[in-house]
């Protein structure tokens, strides 16, 4: 059976979600660069993983993302690493692995 998270087609999107630098930090190579990190709102993520906004609730009501983190009013903000999180979630689910079953894989309480 082939997987079908490397079958599935790639989603385009017409309208790339618009991006706010809420913070900057330093990268942790040898030149020491500073690096951009990225935060995007959870409209935006959804619109990034093809997800509903409620899917990204429930997926972190069920501890399978790592702590997402919050404005001062409360909004959830998604880094491209949590990004990169809930695409792996994703990748598990429509192999049809059970939500239980995912959540061996997540190195996170």
């Amino acid at each position: 059976m082939l997987n079908p998270c490397l079958t599935a087609p790639l989603k385009v999107f017409h309208k790339m979600p618009t991006f706010r630098v809420l913070r900057q930090a330093h990268c942790a190579v040898d030149d020491n660069r500073e690096r951009w990190i990225y935060m995007y709102s959870a409209k935006e993520a959804a619109e990034m993983t093809g997800l509903s906004t409620a899917a990204l609730r429930y997926y972190e009501k069920e501890q399978l993302l790592p702590q997402i983190s919050r404005t001062s009013q409360k909004y959830r903000q998604y880094s491209d690493s949590d990004i990169e999180w809930i695409k792996m979630v994703q990748c598990l689910r429509r192999a049809n692995v059970p939500i239980q079953s995912v959540k061996k894989y997540i190195p996170f309480p």
